[in-house]
């Protein structure tokens, strides 16, 4: 496996897939990074990293990871955590949260996330704002 850095585009056809077949997926953020593992030269896993803090406001050190998918051929063989290893490992930073689908909550703990257990409805997706602290360490 090989992660590197990607376009906002080269992430599109596995969000889709993955995430929502009924979306338009755009990115026009500057701050965003983009992450990729490629398998055989395929992109099987995607992660995307905003510039934001938890209010949604740009803010340095504080990251949205955003749009994270792996093809269900390759989950459970730590692709996900590949890509946001490869994140912290490249990046400065003192809180990254996202908000995951209820489900997956366990992946991220795993990482060294926290959860707040708090579910909301989100483009019609129930989910849960997770925090990881760079005090808290990755796990």
């Amino acid at each position: 496996m090989n992660i590197q850095r990607i376009s906002p585009e080269e992430t599109f056809s596995l969000r889709t897939r993955l995430l929502d077949p009924n979306r338009t997926w755009r990115d026009g953020d500057e701050t965003a990074i983009h992450y990729g593992a490629f398998i055989d030269g395929e992109v099987v896993g995607v992660a995307s990293f905003f510039r934001q803090n938890q209010d949604e406001e740009i803010q340095n050190g504080h990251w949205r990871l955003r749009g994270m998918a792996v093809d269900e051929l390759f989950q459970g063989k730590d692709i996900g955590r590949a890509l946001v290893s490869t994140f912290l490992s490249n990046h400065q930073y003192q809180e990254i949260w996202c908000n995951a689908r209820r489900g997956v909550e366990g992946f991220y703990v795993k990482l060294g996330f926290l959860p707040t257990y708090e579910f909301e409805r989100k483009t019609g997706v129930w989910v849960t704002r997770m925090v990881l602290k760079s005090e808290d360490g990755f796990n």
